[in-house]
């Protein structure tokens, strides 16, 4: 009888021991899991990248200021897409950067490459302009 109960025993504790250590072998599985998996957005900006906002009505600030090379980005925040054009239309081809559509509720990022003032405007309300002093 008290082999028998030695037996049951032994079995209770090995298979206790088996299931414990099958759980840490989950959670280490599952935390290396975890840890492979944070990978950083491709979306993220440098907090030194400037945001030109544009609500609708207006662009945020109107004239912005940079270093030639520096990229700039442009946040729709309104309701509908905006296509930014370049102003006068005689630098739509010498500044294709600036010509872009920016869906609502987006951003688009661009890099101006050459010094200059570089005006724009919204195509759909061409009285919403802005510039881009490039230095």
């Amino acid at each position: 009888m008290r082999k028998a109960i030695a037996i049951v025993v032994a079995v209770i504790v090995l298979g206790g021991v088996g299931a414990y250590l099958v759980h840490l072998a989950n959670v280490s599985t599952a935390n290396q899991h975890a840890a492979t998996s944070i990978v950083p957005s491709a979306t993220v900006k440098p907090a030194s990248q400037p945001i030109i906002r544009f609500n609708g009505t207006a662009f945020s600030p109107a004239t912005y200021t940079i270093k030639v090379g520096m990229g700039i980005i442009f946040l729709n925040t309104s309701k509908t897409s905006v296509t930014i054009v370049s102003n006068p239309s005689t630098q739509q081809t010498e500044h294709p950067e600036i010509n872009l559509t920016v869906p609502a509720g987006s951003s688009q990022g661009v890099t101006l490459t050459k010094t200059g003032s570089w005006g724009y405007y919204d195509q759909q309300n061409p009285s919403v302009t802005g510039q881009l002093i490039v230095q």
